[in-house]
């Protein structure tokens, strides 16, 4: 091995100095790049720590914006909610009040189709009983030309009778002046007189009869007329007599007058034809009023069948009065109903439990416009209900 000597330390040692240098060197300058590199980093990092930054305050700014307009929204929306809750309720209201609009219209359509059903109900005999009254005025009127044409017979016969000078001459048929009756002291029946329901003093017998056949010729229809008015006055029902009061009144006198002028007896055959100028002076000046009076009768007739058409209802509770009169209950029993009250129903022809307990809407209004004052009493007190409670109790009874 060689030796060492100086010089090879020496130069080791330089070596050594000189590797020593350039490795600080070398260490100087990495650091001097580490610390750029850290520089470079450490400013892209707050470079990009400001961006973000920038960027969450932009985001925070929308987002606040967004906020503002989401509340403005939300108060929108709950003003539209208000609104649309004031709207519901304002609906529901109104349907409510549609609602009791359509059931009381059902309520009022079902009493219309009630009462119409009722009405369909009465009508055919309130048509057959029109049909009966025109008919009848019908016949009254044929009878009452019959009657105008045998009164101006009569008033011809008086013109003459005036006109001719009265000449006595022997009695061929003393029933020609004494209307075929005989004066006697027998003792006859006497019957009623079925015109105005008076006793007239009417004496029948075999030759009154025989006489009373062998009438003028020129009084027919008078005579059938007579004869045949007590039956039409004795089957006259009570609606007929509002349409036939006039009429049937001026029939009566006719009817009276013939009675009476037929039921005196002839006191001795010198007087009787006096007694036979007397009666026709009597019979034309009656037959004179009688014609105005059966002008009369003709507009009372009008009168009368003008308001038959509003008095139909009363007309059907006459027909039914005397059947129910028999059968009268105490109608004061009935809550709200007193003496005057009482009187007035039955004035109407209502006299029973079950006529109050069968009313109509028809004939409730009927009864509330008759009694002023007490307009919606019946319901009020329930007339109908206390009147079928007094019915049950009276059927257990």
């Amino acid at each position: 091995m060689p030796e060492l000597t100086v010089t090879h330390i020496v130069l080791l040692a330089v070596l050594a100095i000189v590797g020593a240098v350039a490795g600080w060197v070398a260490r100087d300058r990495r650091a001097a790049d580490e610390q750029e590199t850290l520089r470079t980093m450490w400013q892209e990092e707050i470079d990009r720590q400001r961006n973000e930054q920038k960027r969450l305050a932009d985001q925070n700014k929308g987002l606040m914006e967004q906020i503002n307009s989401q509340q403005v929204r939300q108060s929108k929306l709950q003003k539209s909610a208000a609104e649309l809750s004031t709207a519901m309720r304002e609906v529901s209201n109104s349907r409510e009040e549609l609602q009791r609009d359509i059931e009381s219209r059902d309520a009022r359509i079902e009493n219309l189709a009630r009462d119409l059903r009722n009405w369909q109900d009465r009508l055919p005999p309130l048509i057959d009983r029109y049909r009966k009254r025109d008919e009848e005025a019908g016949q009254l009127e044929a009878q009452l030309e019959e009657t105008l044409s045998a009164v101006r017979i009569l008033e011809e016969q008086r013109g003459e009778a005036a006109a001719r000078p009265a000449s006595i001459q022997p009695l061929s048929n003393a029933g020609q002046f004494t209307d075929g009756l005989e004066a006697s002291n027998d003792e006859d029946d006497e019957y009623v007189d079925e015109v105005d329901g008076e006793d007239t003093p009417v004496f029948l017998d075999e030759s009154t009869m025989i006489e009373s056949e062998a009438m003028p010729d020129d009084q027919p229809a008078l005579a059938a007329e007579f004869d045949d008015d007590p039956q039409a006055q004795a089957t006259a029902t009570d609606d007929d007599r509002e349409v036939q009061a006039a009429a049937t009144d001026d029939d009566r006198e006719v009817q009276s007058t013939e009675n009476d002028d037929a039921g005196d007896p002839a006191p001795d055959d010198a007087d009787d034809a006096h007694e036979t100028d007397d009666t026709h002076e009597t019979e034309g000046a009656d037959d004179t009023h009688d014609t105005d009076d059966a002008d009369d009768a003709d507009d009372a007739d009008d009168t009368d069948d003008a308001d038959d058409a509003d008095d139909a209802d009363d007309a059907d509770d006459a027909d039914d009065a005397d059947d129910v009169a028999r059968q009268r209950d105490n109608l004061k029993r009935i809550r709200g109903v007193g003496p005057a009250i009482e009187k007035t129903l039955n004035e109407m022809g209502i006299f029973s439990y079950r006529q109050i307990a069968d009313m109509t809407d028809y004939d409730i209004d009927r009864v509330t416009r008759r009694l002023k004052g007490f307009h919606g009493r019946i319901q009020r007190e329930d007339w109908i209900g206390q009147a079928q409670s007094l019915l049950d109790k009276a059927a257990l009874a």
